[in-house]
């Protein structure tokens, strides 16, 4: 599978649902979406990015800034849980999947939820995923659960 085909593949899994609204990136991400929860200031994206020269901690800050932005995340107001998704070559992320953080609490505007590195052409990966204790971040829905059996397919085909 290739970086497109893996972003393509994941994006129908995961819009329009559980994701329902698309954000256009201005080029950091190769596509973002998101969902409001049931709660007034519940927010949760989703952002693909293919890995390219940059090195993961790069990427990561970029990515984390440009979310920031896109999604209009304010702390107290309208708090956004993010799960990053990085493609690239396993040689690429492998040895940095540590610089991938996610957060300890839930006290920020953007609060990274999850990390997850992929390779698309082997369908290796790692998901670095915040959690209190056994209590893990990210909502009702199953996001990880999902994006796995896109990953799975890898090589099926």
């Amino acid at each position: 599978m290739t970086p497109n085909e893996l972003s393509q593949a994941i994006r129908t899994r995961l819009h329009p649902r559980p994701y329902y609204k698309d954000i256009q990136p201005s080029g950091g991400f190769d596509f973002m979406i998101m969902r409001s929860s049931l709660l007034v200031c519940g927010h949760y994206a989703f952002g693909f990015r293919q890995l390219g020269s940059v090195s993961v901690a790069d990427a990561y800050r970029d990515a984390v800034s440009e979310a920031r932005r896109l999604t209009k995340a304010i702390w107290l107001i309208r708090e956004v849980g993010m799960y990053f998704m990085f493609c690239g070559p396993e040689s690429s992320w492998r040895d940095h999947i540590q610089e991938g953080v996610t957060a300890k609490t839930g006290l920020h505007s953007l609060i990274v939820q999850a990390v997850h590195f992929v390779d698309p052409e082997t369908g290796a990966n790692h998901l670095n995923r915040s959690a209190w204790g056994s209590i893990k971040f990210g909502g009702l829905i199953p996001i990880p659960k999902m994006v796995e059996e896109v990953i799975g397919a890898i090589g099926e085909g």
